[in-house]
């Protein structure tokens, strides 16, 4: 019979180890910084942790994290990555404007063939 107390103890343990923490939001939109539209498919994610999301239609997201201090990396396709540090000890927005990447265009360019006098006379006689 005790056995069976230290056990259930044991089972309870991880579920009240988080009750002393507080979770709190960090939210906010995310715009392109040129036209201040918003941005779809933007990831968010929580550095060192198992932690992130995706902007929504509106440009929008939403986190529940711990408090403390945060590394959130923001990037997307065709605009430049960029990190926040966020020390979370209240409910957090943010507005984020990400700046568009610049492709660079490499330049290429056709090498002339020069013909040789054979390949002319070859052509010449068709």
């Amino acid at each position: 019979m005790k056995w069976k107390h230290i056990f259930i103890l044991l089972m309870c343990l991880p579920a009240l180890s988080g009750l002393g923490q507080e979770k709190y939001t960090l939210s906010g939109v995310i715009v392109d910084k040129s036209s201040g539209k918003a941005l779809t498919g933007i990831d968010i994610v929580v550095k060192n942790t198992n932690t992130g999301t995706i902007s929504n239609q509106k440009g929008t997201f939403l986190l529940y994290l711990d408090q403390g201090q945060y590394n959130v990396t923001i990037s997307g396709k065709g605009y430049y990555l960029q990190n926040l540090t966020v020390d979370l000890n209240e409910n957090k927005q943010e507005e984020v404007s990400l700046r568009r990447e610049i492709p660079k265009v490499k330049k290429q360019w056709k090498k002339k063939e020069k013909k040789s006098n054979h390949q002319a006379t070859l052509l010449s006689q068709k």
